[in-house]
């Protein structure tokens, strides 16, 4: 079928102040100059040594990746840029006091893994036996144990606790990060206490956040010390896995969220997917979900109800953030959640307020405000009553914003796979009858439920919508928004097929029977009311993330929003496809001109908007272009999106490579 596709290469437009220590005073925080003198003083690094390294690529990470030797595995060698420093050397003297750069230092450690390496990418009929006996004593001189502390020495070195610029950036963390993640306790926390893979995971993200470059050089040390803690032994040891400390896995889940964060860098996206599966894996295998932990940490608290209850409930917020982490991670790649509901077996976090205890006496004080029975509801029960049709109009029970958060994040699982069955083109094959309708209505209860316990309990759209909000979980309100209606577009829009992609071996692009079956099935989703819903959806979440491109105050809590961008990026993808296939303003049919609905003001229970899901009668507008979604102004919607995901370059080339698809399914 010929049409006018739109021409995205024609059609776009052109368009210090120091802070205190204490970390409890937030409102101290400034931006770190980028010139500042003292901000390179946190992070020990070798003057040339950019001219080894390679991001996030160093010896002991490719290793979990299973990746070959290359120039990169010299990141981690000492670079000497003096000779006083460098000692005798025999290459020294080959060097000119004026060459561009001096030839590392190597010790015999590093000789024997340099050997190891390479005899191990060696075939075996090409290793000669005096070369195979070397590389098995070299092997062998060298420990796991040995392996693990030389990550964790490395990254020790590269950190100065005592430096200012140091507690800066732990300021940054704990008031700009900690409110998004809030895994740690920020009134005990010290940094002369600290663990070297926490403390330097949470200054790689804070100096991300900041925008300085020290984040580049510091992460894959980070990496390297946390994964060589959290894989153990080798298998072949006789070595017994050991649990993870808890530092550890708290500093591998920040890892896992600033490379969410990192996400438009070159495999990026695919380590954080990784990553999270060995940080599921810990916590499932050490009782974190069920409540059952007794690792490094706890035997220390057992002397102090205080310090005991502090443990408990780190490792009861690590268990609800590995299950937020996880949701957001299967939204970003579009594979089903890891983590289910039924697992976290434990009761939900502590309020915020509680949080900030600094003492047993003001813990003692701030208990009283808590729910009743938030100590003893476990989560798994609460979301499986909330998704119980027999008992989810009869729920008692007061959630903050946070809470709902995280049930919306324990949806994501039963959403994801009514989604595949619903928009799969196998889904009439099955044997037994199948009416994947009636699954996308169940769960769209659910959602409508969920969203309707949520206004009443926290008004979160009403106070996001009609005035700044200052509770202490406001940080999640446009995220929980986002997510709301992200989820409800996954459930009604076949994204897949909207882009182009089969969704199965039997519908594979480049095939005429696929291309007559997909396009029987885009038509049949263009008219039916998902299709009108999702476009709803859609506008909802563009709603959200212009209001906060706009807002001046949230920089940080954009970019700290990996659903942001993304859902910008479906919402054009879903709005442009129905746009393209309708005909439906005065213009394009003729007709008398009929009252249209306005996507972005119109709540979902405004009548008009109830009647045009419905039937589908007269347009539907598009507010800030003050135009209807309809094929004549496809060229200015599209326009619209491109300038709104400039923002994020892969999110744009996304965008654009489905416009030059659109109308050729």
């Amino acid at each position: 079928m010929e049409t006018d596709s739109v021409n995205d290469d024609s059609t776009l437009d052109a368009q210090g102040q120091m802070v205190t220590t204490d970390i409890r005073n937030t409102n101290e925080i400034t931006n770190i100059p980028p010139n500042n003198d003292d901000q390179q003083t946190w992070f020990s690094s070798a003057q040339d040594s950019s001219s080894w390294a390679v991001p996030f690529s160093t010896p002991g990470f490719d290793a979990t990746f299973s990746s070959v030797l290359s120039g990169n595995d010299l990141e981690q060698w000492p670079v000497y840029t003096n000779a006083s420093a460098q000692g005798p050397d025999a290459f020294a003297a080959l060097t000119p006091p004026d060459a561009a750069f001096v030839l590392p230092t190597i010790t015999v450690p590093q000789v024997e893994r340099l050997e190891s390496t390479v005899w191990a990418h060696v075939e075996p009929h090409y290793r000669t036996e005096s070369s195979t006996a070397a590389q098995s004593s070299a092997s062998s001189s060298r420990s796991t144990k040995s392996s693990t502390a030389d990550h964790i020495a490395d990254l020790q070195n590269g950190l100065t606790r005592d430096s200012q610029a140091t507690k800066q950036l732990v300021q940054v963390f704990f008031s700009a990060i900690h409110p998004h993640w809030p895994i740690l306790h920020a009134p005990t926390f010290k940094i002369e206490d600290a663990s070297n893979d926490l403390l330097g995971s949470m200054l790689m993200l804070a100096s991300w956040l900041q925008g300085l470059s020290d984040h580049v050089e510091l992460a894959p040390l980070v990496f390297d010390a946390v994964t060589a803690t959290l894989l153990g032994p080798s298998p072949f040891s006789g070595s017994n896995i050991q649990p993870a400390p808890l530092h550890t896995l708290q500093a591998l889940l920040l890892c896992i969220v600033y490379m969410t964060g990192c996400r438009t860098t070159d495999g990026m996206l695919a380590r954080a997917v990784h990553l999270n599966g060995i940080l599921i894996s810990h916590c499932r295998h050490q009782g974190i979900f069920s409540g059952q932990y007794t690792g490094h940490g706890t035997e220390d608290a057992e002397d102090s109800p205080f310090a005991s209850w502090l443990v408990q409930e780190q490792l009861h917020r690590l268990a609800f953030f590995v299950l937020r982490i996880d949701a957001f991670l299967s939204l970003l790649v579009d594979l089903p959640p890891s983590v289910r509901y039924q697992e976290i077996s434990i009761p939900l976090p502590k309020s915020a307020h509680l949080w900030t205890a600094a003492s047993k006496d003001e813990r003692r004080k701030l208990q009283w405000n808590e729910p009743a029975g938030r100590e003893k509801a476990r989560f798994c029960f609460l979301v499986r009553d909330a998704l119980d049709h027999e008992y989810h109009h009869q729920l008692h029970y007061h959630l903050t914003e946070i809470d709902y958060h995280l049930g919306l994040c324990s949806f994501q699982a039963g959403i994801w796979e009514t989604a595949q069955e619903a928009h799969s083109c196998d889904s009439d094959e099955l044997v037994t009858s199948s009416r994947p309708r009636d699954y996308v209505e169940k769960w769209r209860s659910h959602l409508d439920l969920w969203r309707a316990n949520m206004e009443n309990d926290c008004q979160l759209w009403q106070n996001y919508f009609s005035a700044p909000t200052r509770s202490a979980d406001d940080n999640c309100a446009p995220l929980s928004i986002i997510l709301w209606h992200y989820s409800a577009l996954i459930l009604h829009a076949p994204l897949k097929l909207l882009q182009g992609q089969g969704c199965c071996f039997k519908c594979r692009s480049g095939t005429s029977g696929a291309r007559r079956k997909n396009k029987v099935r885009y038509r049949g989703w263009i008219k039916s009311s998902c299709a009108r819903i999702a476009v709803w959806n859609a506008a909802q979440i563009v709603k959200v993330v212009t209001l906060e491109f706009a807002n001046e105050t949230s920089p940080t809590r954009l970019r700290l929003n990996p659903l942001a961008i993304v859902g910008l990026l479906k919402s054009a993808i879903v709005v442009c496809s129905f746009a393209f296939y309708t005909r439906a303003c005065a213009v394009c049919t003729g007709g008398p001109p009929i009252d249209q609905v306005y996507l972005f003001d119109a709540a979902d229970d405004n009548p008009r908007l109830v009647k045009w899901i419905e039937h589908g009668d007269g347009p539907a507008e598009w507010e800030p272009l003050s135009a209807p979604v309809c094929r004549c102004k496809v060229f200015h919607l599209a326009n619209w999106f491109l300038r709104a995901l400039a923002r994020e370059k892969t999110a744009e080339t996304e965008f654009k490579a489905f416009l030059d698809g659109l109308g050729k399914i």
